[in-house]
């Protein structure tokens, strides 16, 4: 039969053990291991005497791997000063093909915050296409003011912050 001391020390080497792997534990976060995710950060301004100067000074995505139950959605806040008539609409567009549309943005404002919302981006394909306009340098967000047949004014997207897939707090 082993000793008290032999005894005492086990309990003690175990519990230090035990110990050492809770610390370990504790400094990754284990579900932010689970799931992956990336996100591009894009912005841009333009001016026009037409229009007036607008600044969008977000326009993000972030997605998150399959089967997570957090939305993926694309973000943006739009400023504007000096408008010379209101903004009828806005939309992102490829500028490669700007007739096709990729997003409507709602007016919510006038000169300040002309805009400020997301959307949600349900499929596969739909965040792929966004990720892949916006992390191409390929995004230009179009708005229309003025009377009917005035040019649009074009703010071209450039990329700020890009994050390929990664799982946070672990890669």
């Amino acid at each position: 039969m082993p000793k008290r001391s032999q005894i005492d020390r086990r309990r003690v080497a175990r519990s230090f053990a035990i110990l050492v792997a809770t610390m370990a534990l504790g400094a990754c976060n284990i579900y932010a291991c689970r799931y992956k995710t990336r996100f591009v950060a894009t912005s841009g301004a333009a001016s026009s005497p037409t229009v007036g100067a607008i600044t969008v000074e977000s326009m993000n995505f972030r997605d998150y791997s399959e089967n997570e139950p957090i939305p993926r959605s694309l973000t943006w806040h739009i400023e504007a000063a000096g408008l010379a008539a209101p903004v009828t609409s806005i939309s992102l567009r490829d500028e490669r093909d700007t007739s096709l549309v990729v997003a409507n943005i709602p007016v919510t404002g006038s000169n300040g915050t002309l805009a400020a919302s997301a959307l949600d981006l349900g499929t596969a394909a739909e965040r792929d296409r966004v990720f892949n306009l916006l992390t191409g340098n390929n995004g230009v967000v179009l708005v229309y003011s003025g009377p009917p047949g005035t040019p649009p004014l074009r703010v071209h997207l450039s990329v700020t912050v890009k994050e390929a897939w990664h799982r946070p707090n672990c890669d």
